[in-house]
C-alpha cells in the first residue's frame, strides 16, 4: 500500500492498518519514504521496520526511528475497536475567504479522531477530502470512513471537522473548524465553523448514514473504489499538527487490594541453602471472568502504564549433563551455536522484553551445590537484575564459573515462591504511583519436578499474585507428568497462573515457541485485575517531541518473484 503528499517534508498520513495481534507473534511492518517525482525516478529518502509488539510496548504505544538519510519516523498502535463505514456527505456555506482580494479560497476537510490520555490529548488526521477549486461554497463528494478509526464505535466521542484553505507549498490556512460527533453529524443540521473565537463559515450535513449490515455491505467496496479515485487519500500535504492540549481527564483510582505476605526466599550466589518459604496469604482467587458490558482486553492495560515485567529461572541440575561436553542440555560451544536453554530464553525472552520498561530482569538458578551445600534458588550473574536478553544470556554463562556443582533433586517451589513476592512487591509500588505491574517467571527445566505437591501449594497460593508462570521443559525427558500444571486450576477452582510447554514440540519454530508459551498471558493478567477491580488506566499521551528516536539501519525492499509467481519482499537491512 502507498500514499503520496505534494510538497511536505513533515507528512501526517492518514492511511491506518488493521492487524490481528497475538501475544508470541511477531509483526513486522516495512515502511519505505520515497520522493515521487514526475519527470524523473524516484528517490528513496529512508525506510525503516517496525513490529508491532514493540511498538504496542512502548510508552504511549508510539516508536521513533531515525532515518539514515535524515528526518523521524513516527508509528502509533492502538486497539481497533467498532465495526462499520460513516458514509457523510457535507458542504460549506459562506465559508471565510483566506486567499485576499480578487482571489477565493480552495477549501478542503479533515476529520480527526481524538487520542485521549492521562492528562493531554492529541488529534489525528484520519481522513482528508480533495479541495474544491475557488469556491467558497464547496459541494465535496461523498466521503466513506471507516468507524474503527474514526471513534471507535463510540458515537458519543469527540472528533473534529477542520476546513483549510489548499496551498501548492504545503501550508495550507485554516478556515474553520468543529468538533461534534458521530450522533450529532447523524442528526443532520448546520454547523458554525469557528476561527480564532469567531464564526467563520457553515457546513451543511446532507447525508450522514453508519453502513453496518450485510446487505450493505457489497456496496462499501464500491463506495470505497469510488472514494479512492476520487480522493480519499488525496495528494495533499497536511497541515501541522499544534501541540497536545492539556484536557482534565480523571484518572481511575486503583481499588486498594489486600496482597499475601510472603516470606521472602534469599537469592544469593552464596552456599547458605534456601530456607524453606513459608507463604501467609489470602485465600486463592477463584476462576473469574467479568461480566462487565465493556470489552476489557491485554491491550487496553497495556496502553495504560502496565509494565509486564519477565523474570527467569534456569534448572542447573545434574541431570543436564556436563556442560563442557559437546551435546549436553547446557554445553556452551565456542562457534557460536546456542543450546536449548539459549534459544529458548532468546525466542521468549525477545518478545516479552518489549513490554517492560526498563527491561531489568532478575535471573536464578536452582539445584546446584555451592560448597557442598544445596541450593534451589541462587542468583545468577552479578547483579540482581540484568539488561535484557543479552543480559540473561551473560549471567546464565557467568555462573558455570561461579564455582557450582551442578546436583539434584528438581525443586521448583522456592522460585515460584520468590517470584510471587517480587510481583506482589512490585504491585503494590506501582498501583501507590498510579502505575500497574504485572509478572512472568520463565522456569526452563530439563526433568519432572521432585516436588509435585508443594510445588501444587505454592502455586495455588501464587494464583493471589500478579504472577503467570511458564515452565519450557528443555531436552527428550518424558514430560507426561507435567499436566498437573495445566490442571490444577480447574482441580482446586483458583485463577489458573500456570502453562507447561514441552521445547522439542516447538524446536523448529521460534514462532511456534513464543505462541504456545504465552498464549494464555493475556486473559490470565486481566483475569487477575478484573477480579480485584482494577480497571485500565488511561492511555498514555506521548509528545512526539519527548520521544527519543532509535537509529534505523536501512531496509532494503526490493521484491522478486518466485517460481510460482509470488512475489516476495525479503526486507534486508543494509549495511
Amino acid at each position: 500500500l502507498w500514499q503520496r503528499i505534494k510538497n511536505c517534508l513533515n507528512p501526517d498520513w492518514t492511511t491506518v492498518f488493521n492487524f490481528d495481534y497475538e501475544l508470541g507473534r511477531q509483526l513486522f511492518v516495512a515502511i519505505t519514504v520515497v520522493d515521487d517525482n514526475t519527470n524523473r525516478e524516484n528517490k528513496t529518502m529512508g525506510s525503516a521496520l517496525f513490529e508491532l509488539g514493540a511498538v504496542l510496548g512502548k510508552k504511549g504505544n508510539t516508536q521513533a526511528k531515525k532515518l539514515s538519510n535524515g528526518g523521524i519516523l513516527f508509528a502509533h498502535v492502538s486497539k481497533s475497536e467498532g465495526s462499520g463505514e460513516l458514509c457523510l456527505k457535507i458542504r460549506g456555506i459562506k465559508l471565510k475567504n483566506r486567499e485576499g482580494f480578487m482571489r477565493k479560497s480552495d477549501p478542503f476537510f479533515e476529520l480527526k479522531a481524538r487520542r485521549s490520555g492521562l492528562s493531554t490529548a492529541s488529534w489525528d488526521t484520519v481522513y482528508r477530502s480533495k479541495p474544491v477549486m475557488d469556491d467558497l461554497n464547496p459541494d465535496w463528494k461523498e466521503a466513506l470512513i471507516s468507524l474503527r478509526v474514526l471513534n471507535q464505535g463510540h458515537h458519543g466521542k469527540p472528533i473534529k471537522l477542520a476546513v483549510y484553505d489548499h496551498e501548492k507549498s504545503g501550508t495550507h490556512l485554516l478556515m474553520g473548524e468543529i468538533i461534534t460527533t458521530v450522533r450529532e453529524l447523524i442528526a443532520h443540521g448546520t454547523f458554525t465553523l469557528s476561527l480564532r473565537g469567531r464564526p467563520s463559515g457553515e457546513i451543511m450535513v446532507e447525508r450522514c448514514q453508519i453502513i453496518d449490515d450485510v446487505i450493505t455491505r457489497n456496496t462499501i467496496d464500491e463506495m470505497r473504489t469510488i472514494s479512492l479515485e476520487e480522493g480519499l487519500y488525496e495528494d495533499i500535504p497536511p497541515v501541522p499538527m499544534p501541540m497536545p492540549m492539556p484536557m482534565p481527564v480523571p484518572v481511575p483510582v486503583p481499588v486498594p487490594v489486600p496482597v499475601p505476605v510472603l516470606v521472602p526466599v534469599p537469592v544469593t550466589t552464596n552456599p547458605t541453602p534456601a530456607p524453606s518459604t513459608t507463604l501467609v496469604t489470602e485465600t486463592p482467587t477463584p476462576l473469574f471472568r467479568s461480566n462487565s458490558t465493556e470489552d476489557v482486553t491485554f491491550v487496553d492495560y497495556l496502553s495504560g502504564d502496565c509494565d509486564l515485567v519477565l523474570s527467569v529461572a534456569i534448572d542447573f541440575t545434574s541431570s543436564n549433563g556436563n556442560p563442557h561436553t559437546p551435546g549436553t542440555l547446557h554445553y556452551l560451544g565456542t562457534d557460536g551455536c546456542l543450546n536449548d536453554y539459549e534459544k529458548a530464553i532468546t525466542a521468549v525472552g525477545s518478545i516479552l522484553q518489549d513490554y517492560d520498561s526498563d527491561k531489568k530482569i532478575p535471573v536464578v538458578g536452582f539445584g546446584a551445590k555451592f560448597d557442598g551445600v544445596i541450593n534451589h534458588c541462587f542468583r545468577c550473574g552479578g547483579e540482581d537484575e540484568v539488561d535484557g536478553v543479552d543480559g540473561i544470556l551473560e549471567a546464565y554463562r557467568t555462573t558455570f564459573s561461579s564455582g557450582l556443582t551442578m546436583s539434584e533433586p528438581t525443586i521448583l517451589a522456592q522460585v515460584i515462591a520468590a517470584a510471587a513476592e517480587r510481583a506482589n512487591s512490585s504491585l503494590t509500588q506501582a498501583l501507590q504511583n498510579g502505575k500497574q505491574a504485572y509478572h512472568v517467571l520463565l522456569i526452563l527445566t530439563d526433568g519432572v519436578v521432585s516436588d509435585m505437591k508443594e510445588t501444587v501449594e505454592v502455586l495455588k497460593e501464587a494464583s493471589c499474585a500478579p504472577l503467570s508462570v511458564v515452565i519450557v521443559g528443555v531436552g527428550t525427558e518424558d514430560f507426561r507428568k507435567m499436566q498437573f500444571l495445566d490442571d490444577f486450576a480447574e482441580q482446586y477452582e483458583i485463577r489458573d497462573i500456570a502453562q507447561f510447554v514441552e521445547f522439542n514440540k516447538y524446536k523448529g519454530s521460534n514462532e511456534e515457541l513464543t505462541l504456545a508459551t504465552l498464549r494464555e498471558i493475556p486473559d490470565q493478567l486481566v483475569d487477575y485485575f478484573q477480579a480485584r477491580g482494577i480497571a485500565p488506566t488511561a492511555p498514555i499521551i506521548v509528545d512526539d517531541n519527548d520521544l527519543v528516536p532509535e537509529q534505523e539501519d536501512e531496509i532494503d525492499l526490493r521484491f522478486y518473484f518466485q517460481q510460482d509467481g509470488e512475489i516476495v519482499v525479503p526486507a534486508r537491512r543494509i549495511s
